[in-house]
């Protein structure tokens, strides 16, 4: 929920009526970072689906390797941990097993290879690409060394990107333009595809599956910054869920991505959703998953920021600092609790929310424990009324506003 606190903070800033407050150059290196997570993340939750990883190999990435045949019927998500604790912030940890047929050297034995999506959308330098791709093919190549044959795996490194200028690579050899030749043949090399959404040609995006998951996330991510393009355009992102009603993690997901990376307001999304969806759809998505999670996070943050820049109109800057810093720890806390509460009602197990959430573990239980009261209070006296239940719980009018929906829609 991190994530979706950083968003709302920009969106608060940019949309503000009153003298917007100047980030400091701590907050704007956070928010830099938690705005490449929202890329990263729509991204990581797209290609986790089989059937997208396979198109975008089969439409975008076979027509850069001429004459290689890839088994994609064969496809399967490696979700082997490959990377380092300390590397963890680099990597999409995208990786895909399958085998390949190099026609060029007509040899008909298949090789087995993994296909490493690493996803950037802030442009690196090259030494830094190459060094985090080296450390990741040299994990994966020792995970699945074979001792008894002396063989291991060929990995295909993939760069996807949205720059908006084109990236050409270099190696890893020209980097050293003081050496000579004698020297760097002893410096490891090797290359990598790239895929820049923001170039893709319209001819690739056409012959991209309409209903597809694919197309949903690259024209999201292609036309995010675009507001009149996604208006024109919403029902065509979102006519995968028409073949793909189940995909309901990735639905929320493009919605949270598009508030919070958009101009889009949650006025607009409403709007939008009643041209595609029922209005029982439209209701579920809007106070459901990462969706409602994004509405409620921003109009917590917004009301929390407005509340510091008045207490800035009468306090001193440290008092503002401070205020401000106590705000956005409520935001957090509701914003963490609201993650709580989604997982309670799903089922999901303590110790494996505890591992997710910035909350101590009593903290969870208890919440556990008010949210299993108001249900079982309500279920047993329906007409029983807000005061007493907030009474009853502890809860705060926004969560237990969420908490009653839900056990309503059971």
């Amino acid at each position: 929920m991190r994530l979706k606190l950083g968003i709302t903070t920009i969106f608060f800033i940019k949309t503000n009526t009153m003298t917007p407050r100047s980030l400091t150059d701590k907050e704007y290196a956070l928010l830099k970072k938690k705005l490449h997570q929202a890329h990263d993340k729509v991204i990581k939750v797209t290609l986790h689906q089989v059937e997208a990883m396979s198109e975008l190999l089969e439409k975008i990435v076979m027509p850069q390797l001429k004459g290689v045949k890839i088994d994609l019927d064969a496809l399967k998500l490696d979700t082997t941990s490959y990377i380092r604790p300390n590397l963890q912030v680099f990597f999409s940890d995208i990786v895909y097993l399958t085998t390949i047929f190099d026609e060029i050297k007509d040899i008909k034995q298949p090789v087995n290879v993994a296909f490493l999506v690493e996803h950037k959308s802030d442009m690196p330098s090259e030494l830094a690409l190459r060094l985090q791709i080296l450390d990741y093919i040299t994990a994966i190549m020792k995970k699945n060394y074979d001792k008894e044959t002396d063989t291991t795996i060929a990995v295909l490194p993939i760069v996807f990107n949205q720059f908006e200028k084109e990236w050409i690579s270099q190696s890893l050899r020209s980097l050293f333009p003081q050496l000579s030749e004698m020297i760097t043949r002893c410096v490891p090399d090797y290359d990598y595809l790239i895929i820049n959404l923001a170039t893709l040609s319209d001819e690739i995006m056409d012959s991209l599956d309409k209903f597809g998951i694919l197309k949903a996330a690259l024209l999201a991510m292609r036309y995010v910054r675009n507001k009149e393009f996604l208006k024109q355009h919403f029902e065509e992102i979102f006519l995968f869920l028409q073949q793909h009603p189940e995909k309901i993690d990735l639905r929320d997901q493009l919605i949270a991505y598009l508030l919070g990376q958009s101009d889009l307001t949650v006025e607009d999304l409403e709007e939008l959703l009643n041209n595609i969806f029922s209005p029982v759809l439209k209701q579920e998505i809007m106070i459901s998953g990462n969706g409602f999670l994004a509405v409620a996070a921003r109009e917590a943050a917004a009301k929390a920021r407005e509340e510091a820049q008045i207490e800035a109109q009468i306090a001193t800057k440290k008092a503002v600092e401070k205020a401000v810093e106590k705000t956005e720890k409520k935001a957090q806390l509701l914003s963490n609790t609201l993650t709580v509460l989604r997982s309670w009602h799903k089922g999901v197990a303590i110790d494996f929310i505890a591992e997710i959430v910035d909350l101590p573990y009593n903290k969870i239980t208890k919440l556990f424990s008010a949210f299993d009261k108001v249900k079982s209070n309500y279920l047993s006296k329906p007409t029983i009324n807000m005061t007493e239940l907030k009474e009853l719980s502890k809860l705060d009018d926004d969560v237990l506003t969420l908490l009653l929906a839900l056990i309503k829609k059971q």
